[in-house]
């Protein structure tokens, strides 16, 4: 807000509009107008009531003003003792009586992108003799810049965190935060930054997840956020480093062979397995069992002999492999049920020989 003083004279007293500069038709020594009530800026449309005084110069309680501005509307409540009257264009206001030497007006802000707006007084205190000698004035200009935007406040970011606790090869890394904005704004712009063992993964700018197909055992991830309202960002946050870790392997299926065995046969457990994390993986351990029960005897075996088992046994295994850190989950087959190989005799041919008598025993041969 910008004021000057400029002393001048002129005077009515009912009233003169549109002299808030002055004129040149009362004459005596200097007085001091004033203005308060006035924004140091305006906000649009807002209404502040504007108390006007003047003092020094003559002694006594007689006195007026005039008022202009050139934004914004004037207005007052209504017409009479110590009141004000506002012309039909609301841009300028007046004293009703010359008895009085403080005043109030009620002042409009003009529109958003109006600019500054300018208000010219002049006040006027009288010596009470009815002429335009020995009175005394004084000017003053006050200018009212528009406010601008309310400042803006950087947004917040908490609770930035990566899921899960334990990634594996086979895991998403997901990002989580609470974004927080104390004028209420709405995030626009959050810059998000994955950094692989501390080099910036570009690929995931912004993204809330990393997936599977960019993690690897042994790798530290982390995630820096730096909020944004569309305005201005806020400090940057880091995640805590999450450590893929090694990936169970696996036993994809095992089966007995043959699965048709025979008691002269030997049993062979085979199997599939994988591993996330590409690692060699071997058997850790196997258990055998027939008819129920575990034969400790075989552990640790991928072969049963011929020898062990007989007709009619019903076997079954058990095997978990290891990627060098760690065992997998248990795998246990299907039954199989132990057949015999022993076969039946087999009649070749059957010969009474004879002639025989009644008398004779009966003599047969048989070749099988």
């Amino acid at each position: 807000m910008l004021v000057s003083l400029v002393p001048t004279s002129l005077g009515n007293s009912g009233g003169k509009f549109s002299s808030g500069t002055g004129c040149g038709c009362h004459y005596g020594g200097s007085a001091t107008a004033s203005m308060t009530g006035q924004p140091s800026s305006y906000t649009p449309g807002s209404t502040y009531t504007l108390s006007i005084s003047v003092s020094g110069g003559v002694s006594g309680s007689a006195g007026g003003f005039s008022l202009d501005v050139n934004k914004g509307t004037l207005s007052t409540g209504g017409v009479g003792i110590m009141a004000v009257k506002v012309n039909s264009a609301q841009n300028s206001a007046t004293h009703t009586t010359s008895s009085y030497r403080s005043w109030s007006v009620d002042w409009t802000a003009p529109s958003s992108g109006s600019g500054t707006a300018q208000f010219n007084l002049a006040a006027m205190t009288a010596n009470g003799a009815s002429g335009n000698n020995g009175d005394a004035w004084g000017t003053t200009t006050i200018t009212v810049p528009e406010s601008g935007p309310a400042p803006n406040n950087p947004p917040s970011v908490t609770n930035v965190q990566l899921s899960p606790t334990n990634p594996v090869t086979t895991d998403t890394l997901t990002l989580t935060y609470t974004f927080q904005d104390s004028d209420g704004d709405s995030e626009s712009g959050t810059k998000i930054r994955w950094y692989k063992d501390g080099v910036l993964e570009s690929s995931r700018n912004d993204q809330m997840t990393a997936p599977s197909s960019l993690t690897s055992k042994g790798e530290s991830w982390n995630v820096t956020v730096t909020p944004s309202d569309g305005t201005d960002d806020g400090s940057p946050v880091h995640s805590s480093n999450l450590l893929v870790v090694n990936s169970i392997p696996f036993v994809n299926s095992a089966e007995i062979t043959p699965t048709d065995a025979l008691e002269s046969d030997d049993l062979t457990l085979i199997h599939l397995s994988s591993d996330a994390d590409n690692d060699v993986v071997t058997v850790s351990d196997t258990e055998w069992y027939v008819d129920g029960s575990k034969v400790s005897a075989f552990d640790g075996d991928t072969t049963i002999p011929s020898v062990a088992i007989r007709d009619g046994d019903v076997w079954y295994a058990k095997i978990r492999v290891n990627d060098g850190e760690v065992d997998s989950d248990w795998f246990t087959t299907q039954n199989i049920t132990i057949g015999s190989d022993n076969s039946p005799p087999t009649m070749v041919s059957v010969n009474l020989g004879g002639p025989y008598y009644t008398t004779d025993d009966l003599m047969a041969t048989a070749q099988a």
